[in-house]
């Protein structure tokens, strides 16, 4: 389970968060008034949770992960939020006669759903996540097999053989072989003949 856990991934998240929450701060000052308010935080856990709901319900017989559930809430957290601020900053500026009374600290306080969202959005692990891992490994799965004529290349080439040599020796080519021996390196992922010798080293 822990060798899954992206570290270097997570302590980047981790240092955006602190970094954000800094700025937040600075912005905000010392009023922790105005940073900190348990009913807009209320709102956010309420709407991420009915959205979240939903859009797992919608996922239907699709199996459903850890992941999957956390990738919901991150990106329905901040819809949420969005949401949430949206209408309390409509509220906020209907409620202001004078324009130029409205201050950068006091519309900020209007968006706190969406402000306390992004922090989750950026610890919560999306769903694709890891997508290139997964890939990687699934292309590794479906390698197509070598052919044949491929492994009997193979096996020359483990012998030291060039590819006019082995071309000789199987009445093909020296065109052909290099075909083949470019389909070799794809199916087996390598690069150079010497790692189809080394492989041959060490069995």
């Amino acid at each position: 389970m822990a060798k899954n856990i992206d570290i270097k991934g997570l302590a980047l998240r981790v240092i955006a968060v602190i970094a954000y929450l800094t700025g937040a701060y600075a912005i905000l000052g010392p009023d922790t008034t105005a940073l900190f308010s348990a009913g807009d935080f209320l709102t956010l856990a309420v709407g991420t949770g009915l959205l979240s709901a939903a859009s797992l319900i919608k996922r239907g017989t699709e199996p459903l992960t850890a992941r999957a559930t956390l990738s919901a809430i991150r990106g329905k957290a901040l819809l949420a939020g969005a949401y949430a601020s949206i209408i309390l900053l409509t509220v906020y500026l209907r409620g202001q006669i004078a324009p130029g009374a409205i201050t950068l600290r006091e519309l900020f306080s209007q968006v706190r759903p969406f402000l306390y969202a992004v922090p989750i959005y950026i610890l919560l692990p999306g769903e694709d996540e890891g997508g290139d891992r997964r890939q990687a490994a699934k292309k590794e799965t479906q390698k197509e097999p070598l052919t044949r004529r491929e492994i009997e290349i193979v096996a020359l080439i483990r012998e030291g053989l060039t590819n006019a040599e082995i071309g000789e020796r199987l009445f093909i080519s020296e065109y052909t072989v290099k075909k083949h021996v470019y389909n070799i390196f794809v199916k087996l992922g390598i690069n150079h003949r010497a790692e189809l010798r080394a492989e041959n080293s060490t069995e």
